[in-house]
């Protein structure tokens, strides 16, 4: 566990009020939980948690009420990437490096087995995978030849899901300006992006490209 992360949890419990003791004791189980998968906790989702807890219980036979309140905090504190999507960069994959034409680094963030939903009768309407969005991309930087600039509005993180309010701007090739406004609700994995739902006014994109 990095000294930052550490920090930013002394840093949360000390604002609920534990005790120094129950501190280090908390601390030290993240820290076991780090070592465990050889990977980042803020980067482990509640699956893995539960996993690693009755690994504890079962094949280290630690008694349940022993892990029964580290496993609170394991499970509570915003530690993986759904409740540190923001400050880890994490944002929707359409966000500045989208704007910037910066495709690669964008949909790095993404799982390649990760699905996209768009709603609506619209050509790239219904569920695709990431290379079939990734098609859809292609097309709409066709289509805004100077560049569509997306800004991120809000966004409220919980466990491993981010929700983000989106706004768009730009000018299609055909003339027309295009300002639509957008709801995101991505599910992380491994701080991946792993589903994403982008709700939007199709009606406002179906009489652009009409």
């Amino acid at each position: 566990m990095t000294t930052k992360l550490r920090r930013e949890m002394d840093d949360a419990m000390v604002l609920r009020g534990f005790a120094p003791r129950a501190r280090e004791a908390y601390l030290a189980c993240v820290t076991a939980l780090a070592r465990h998968y050889h990977r980042s906790p803020d980067c482990l989702d509640t699956v893995e948690i539960q996993t690693y807890l009755l690994h504890l219980i079962r094949e280290k036979k630690l008694a349940y009420a022993s892990q029964r309140q580290p496993g609170g905090v394991f499970l509570s504190f915003p530690l993986r990437c759904g409740a540190r999507a923001q400050d880890a960069g994490a944002r929707d994959p359409d966000g500045d490096d989208f704007s910037a034409g910066r495709i690669d680094q964008a949909f790095a963030r993404v799982a390649d087995d990760a699905t996209w939903w768009v709603p609506g009768t619209l050509p790239f309407s219904g569920t695709k995978t990431k290379a079939q969005y990734l098609q859809i991309v292609a097309q709409i930087r066709t289509g805004f030849p100077e560049g569509l600039a997306l800004t991120v509005r809000a966004m409220v993180a919980e466990n491993d899901k981010v929700v983000a309010e989106v706004e768009s701007l730009g000018k299609h090739a055909n003339g027309k300006l295009y300002q639509n406004k957008y709801h995101f609700l991505i599910v992380l994995k491994n701080c991946r992006f792993v589903q994403v739902k982008e709700y939007m006014d199709t009606l406002h994109l179906a009489q652009l490209i009409a």
